[in-house]
């Protein structure tokens, strides 16, 4: 039994891990085929399989691609003119020379995670048993429930220490997952989906925790747009423990706009696929983040307390 899964720098990553343990059950292969597309699970995957000797790997550009008489398939005319007529840089570099660094095209947050790699806020961020944490959610069910872990730097910047993801799992069940955890935790952040009833019980997701010993903070609801923008500010700030939270890059570094066959144009708005999830996560924790910095003392109100300031400041 083989699988072969074309463009795979662009699917949902979770698909391989549903499809390992059918060709390990009989014994089976699968075959990879696609162009970068930024650092995500592509990336990923090939760095993998170099370090694999039972894996095979191979990466052609079009220096490396000939034809049966040893001409190059494609020139460097042929590249110049689709440059002419309009293809992007990071398209070219994608798609002629399989580059990992020139970024998906239409990507929301590839200058910020190239600079946050460069200024060494990716990389071994790990917990520290002396401070507490924090949670911001992005719920679903059938879609990913995505939750980032942080603790406070000393400077005041969040410290994404962890990250969970899973689908079709109910909220009491990742409440007791959460308490499982050996983090001490001060808050929890999500969206305004948790105002939301649930006609089976009358209460809503934020009651219904409340009842469970977790209890909810909503984060302001922004537009979009701005929540963007502040991911923006924040990814050039914050640090990322890489070890735990590898998927969730990924996601952030795959978040892009959706695109329009007709136009050959991107749109403002976002595509809604499996990298919306730790992307949406992100962005409430941008948006409902708070320093604590040495103007407060270091010391910070209640939630309510916080939530009410915001309000009052956005008026």
């Amino acid at each position: 039994v083989g699988v072969i899964m074309s463009e795979y720098s662009i699917a949902d990553p979770a698909a391989w891990d549903y499809l390992r343990p059918i060709l390990a059950e009989n014994g089976g292969w699968a075959m990879f085929i696609y162009t970068p597309r930024g650092k995500n699970h592509g990336k990923m995957l090939y760095d993998a399989a170099l370090k694999n000797p039972r894996w095979f790997s191979s990466l052609l550009t079009v220096d490396d691609t000939y034809n049966a008489d040893g001409s190059h398939i494609i020139l460097p005319e042929h590249i110049q003119e689709e440059r002419e007529s309009g293809m992007s840089e990071e398209k070219i570099q994608q798609e002629f020379y399989c580059s990992w660094d020139a970024g998906m095209e239409g990507a929301f947050y590839t200058n910020e995670l190239k600079q946050a790699e460069l200024e060494g806020r990716i990389g071994d961020y790990p917990h520290d048993p002396g401070k507490r944490c924090q949670t911001w959610w992005d719920i679903g069910f059938r879609d990913a429930t995505s939750i980032y872990i942080t603790q406070r730097g000393d400077d005041g910047k969040p410290i994404i220490i962890d990250y969970l993801e899973g689908r079709n799992k109910s909220l009491d069940t990742w409440i007791r997952d959460l308490r499982a955890l050996p983090y001490d935790f001060e808050e929890h952040w999500g969206p305004h989906d948790l105002e939301n009833h649930d006609w089976t019980t009358g209460k809503t997701r934020r009651e219904f925790a409340a009842m469970l010993g977790l209890n909810f903070d909503i984060v302001p609801k922004l537009s979009v747009a701005d929540g963007i923008d502040a991911t923006r500010a924040m990814i050039r700030v914050a640090r990322f423990n890489k070890p735990k939270v590898e998927g969730a890059l990924v996601g952030l570094a795959s978040y892009r706009r959706e695109y329009d066959e007709k136009t050959k144009l991107f749109r403002d708005n976002p595509l809604h696929d499996w990298a919306s999830h730790p992307a949406d996560a992100m962005r409430y924790l941008s948006v409902g983040w708070q320093d604590y910095g040495p103007s407060t003392g270091g010391k910070k109100g209640t939630p309510s307390q916080r939530f009410k300031v915001k309000r009052a400041l956005r008026r």
